[in-house]
């Protein structure tokens, strides 16, 4: 089983690229859902962020999305902050029990913020997380050339998907 994360900060368009990858705009709980061209994995859905919640609230909410699953292979598909700070730190997420057993973890990084006046600092991001052995980072930054919002947008969608087939072939 894998755990997708799509990584940014606050309203860098987490939520917004879930939608676009799934082509749909709600995830019910008890569900898994597929991604159109990505073959051989569901997954269980969660939208919100560590960002919109404390780190105990997130992993809460993650505990009972599992729980909720139906009982078949599945993966989890969800957003994700690189915080640091105390009350919400994303290594304390990553290595704490539904993370740390569920197999590989994939990042995929949204390296700018959606209108580009941010970018992550990656290499602080690497060393950050750097202990924990079942991590992978991916970038989406086919964006950083494209012009108005809307083609942005399926930039990183489509970037996406097709790390997401490298991961499930």
């Amino acid at each position: 089983m894998a755990i997708i994360l799509i990584s940014g900060f606050s309203n860098w368009g987490k939520t917004t690229i879930i939608k676009d990858i799934f082509a749909r705009s709600y995830f019910k709980w008890g569900r898994v859902y597929p991604i159109p061209n990505v073959n051989n994995a569901v997954f269980t859905v969660e939208t919100r962020s560590n960002d919109d919640y404390s780190k105990d609230t997130y992993i809460s909410e993650w505990k009972e999305r599992i729980k909720f699953a139906p009982h078949q292979p599945y993966h989890l598909f969800g957003a994700f902050c690189p915080s640091r700070e105390r009350k919400n730190n994303s290594y304390d997420i990553l290595t704490n029990h539904p993370f740390d057993q569920h197999g590989d973890i994939h990042l995929l990084h949204l390296v700018r913020k959606w209108d580009h006046h941010a970018e992550l600092r990656m290499t602080e991001i690497r060393n950050y997380f750097s202990r924990i052995r079942h991590l992978h980072h991916h970038l989406i930054d086919a964006d950083f050339n494209v012009q108005g919002d809307p083609a942005r947008q399926v930039s990183r969608a489509q970037q996406a998907i097709t790390i997401l087939q490298s991961i499930f072939p």
